[in-house]
């Protein structure tokens, strides 16, 4: 399975990056070829991503669901789509971690 990972710096507070993770409504716009986000209940969401690749392109319905919270530094969602036009199906598992910097120390 392919293992696509990520690492960005944010210049804000962890429990501001926390909010914007926990909050599918401000996520969703951040989030590539999803076109409609229904928030099921606080940690199940209904997502419609379109995915296109090359001349392959696929629109699919996923059920996401947060499986794991450590406030404010992972997160962990795990999502399944049916088939909505195409073929097939895709799983998804996400970790996002959130890495807290220590202070900077004025001592040589």
């Amino acid at each position: 399975m392919p293992v696509f990972e990520e690492r960005f710096q944010v210049a804000a507070p962890a429990e501001t990056v926390w909010a914007l993770l926990i909050d599918p409504v401000r996520l969703a716009p951040c989030l590539p070829g999803c076109q409609a986000l229904e928030v099921v209940d606080p940690d199940t969401y209904r997502v419609t991503l379109s995915v296109k690749v090359g001349f392959l392109s696929t629109t699919q319905d996923m059920r996401m669901t947060v499986v794991e919270k450590d406030r404010p530094r992972r997160l962990v969602a795990m999502g399944r789509t049916g088939k909505k036009s195409g073929r097939g199906f895709y799983r998804w598992r996400g970790e996002t971690a959130v890495e807290i910097p220590a202070p900077e120390s004025d001592e040589p």
